[in-house]
């Protein structure tokens, strides 16, 4: 009978323990960024209503935009705002550097052993990991224009050029954009002149500056556009609201957005923002970015579906063929450059 009461209590102490600790995972709110308000929809889709279910743990999400989140975190180094900053343009390089972000141990994300060894390669310095990666290529519109537009250097012709659209510099895709078309015509980030004078062009001529995938589509569909520099999501779209459009890869490199989750340093819920991380690498996590964004998983069990297999790259050596440029450079020199850039359009 004394044996039966203390196993008893045992249980009783066991389920007291994990009510206590389900009420302090309600009780506890992560902060994490999102790029953009459209991003925010699929993130909380894919991985936040997830989390949430499984936790108890709420989440906020706050919209702000690499740069912008790289500069807060700056801002508020003593005492930081997020738990969570996603990255897309290199800006983790910085961040870990300057100490605002922690290091993950490999043995506490569930999912290592399913992801590719590029994408958690610089947890030890604060990085990352990487959870998604997101090719930039060529569109245009094949009803007027039926050749195909496969090189970077023939994007800047100036005879098209009233008839193009570039994603803004300050997007992460957009400095990623000029800084692919700069190499294409023989420049590097040591020196962007062959880029600054092909966009100082293609502006005299007409050329169209968009800040989102949206405002891409709509200068598609009113005509006023025919070729861009683009995701293969924004081509997707275009195709399902029937404007016949062909997405193709530039001869001379494809550029790319690598998407990082990073743990903020200096923030007291770090073991349930590591698991939100973790979440993130899953499979159906995964699989569900890729049906809603068309961009590469870093989880070798995802498959892409036959549609979108020959635009978005699949495992560590089509990922390593992909341009990416040096987050830190970019970083150090990303407000002049902005600046050129703005001076080349006349803005």
């Amino acid at each position: 009978m004394p044996q039966l009461m203390i196993r008893l209590n045992t249980i009783l102490l066991s389920c007291l323990a994990l009510a206590g600790a389900a009420a302090q995972a309600h009780a506890q709110t992560l902060v994490v960024t999102a790029f953009d308000e459209a991003y925010a929809a699929v993130h909380r889709k894919c991985v936040v209503d997830r989390f949430e279910d499984e936790t108890g743990a709420k989440v906020d999400i706050v919209v702000a935009s690499s740069t912008t989140a790289l500069a807060q975190l700056r801002a508020n180094k003593e005492a930081p705002i997020y738990d969570v900053v996603h990255f897309a343009g290199g800006q983790e390089i910085p961040a870990s550097r300057e100490g605002l972000l922690s290091a993950i141990s490999e043995s506490t994300l569930g999912n290592q052993d399913e992801v590719y060894g590029f994408a958690t390669n610089m947890l030890w310095r604060g990085r990352g990991p990487t959870y998604l990666v997101e090719v930039f290529g060529l569109i245009h519109n094949t009803l007027n224009n039926t050749a195909d537009l496969t090189s970077w250097k023939a994007l800047t012709d100036p005879s098209i050029a009233a008839d193009v659209i570039l994603p803004d510099i300050e997007t992460d895709g957009g400095m990623s954009v000029f800084l692919m078309i700069n190499k294409a015509l023989g420049g590097d980030l040591d020196n962007i002149a062959p880029g600054l004078e092909a966009v100082t062009a293609m502006a005299a001529g007409g050329a169209k500056v968009a800040k989102t995938g949206l405002e891409v589509e709509k200068a598609f569909t009113t005509g006023s556009v025919h070729y861009a520099a683009q995701t293969p999501n924004t081509a997707y779209d275009l195709q399902e609201s029937s404007v016949p459009v062909s997405f193709n890869k530039g001869t001379e490199g494809t550029p790319a957005k690598y998407y990082t989750a990073n743990l903020v340093a200096n923030r007291p819920n770090q073991t349930l923002a590591i698991r939100l991380i973790d979440l993130t690498l899953s499979r159906p996590v995964q699989s569900c970015f890729v049906e809603a964004l068309r961009v590469a998983p870093v989880n070798e069990n995802v498959s892409l579906p036959p549609a979108i297999a020959a635009d978005v790259p699949k495992g560590p050596a089509a990922v390593e063929g992909l341009e990416r440029f040096d987050g830190a450079q970019v970083d150090a020199n990303r407000a002049q450059w902005v600046k050129l850039w703005r001076d080349a359009w006349g803005k």
